[in-house]
Formats: C-alpha cells, sequence, structure tokens
C-alpha cells in the first residue's frame, strides 16, 4: 500500500515525488552501508550474517554481481 495518498490527504500540496523522496532519504539510515551500491549491501549482509546466507560466487572476470532470493 502507498504512503503517498495517506500523506495528500493531510498535505493536498505535496506531489507524489516529494513523498517518494522523503521517504527514501528517511529509510536509507536502514540500509544504506556506503556511498558505492555493492560496497553498501556487502556491508549490510556481513551485519546480517546470522540472518542471512551469503554465497561467493566468482563471476567471469571484469564483471560484478549481486544477487537475492
Amino acid at each position: 500500500m502507498s504512503i503517498t495518498p495517506k500523506v495528500q490527504a493531510v498535505y493536498p500540496q505535496v506531489m507524489a515525488r516529494q513523498v517518494h523522496t522523503a521517504w527514501t532519504q528517511m529509510s536509507e539510515i536502514l540500509w544504506k552501508r556506503d556511498k558505492m551500491k555493492l560496497s553498501s549491501v556487502k556491508l549490510l549482509l556481513e551485519e546480517l550474517r546470522d540472518e542471512v546466507d551469503v554465497f561467493d560466487i566468482k563471476p567471469a572476470e571484469g564483471i560484478e554481481q549481486l544477487a537475492w532470493e
């Protein structure tokens, strides 16, 4: 369910993009660990190592990859 209609019901002048931007910025503290996306997710997965399974699969040379299910 989207939070945008709830915000706009109280503040009709607020645009959907503003809600999205605010939500993204406020939630970053929960998941962002580094400016680089791949480094960030590696750090987060390391922090959660007791809750997730990480498989270190070597990709082809020159390729960086990240996958989850």
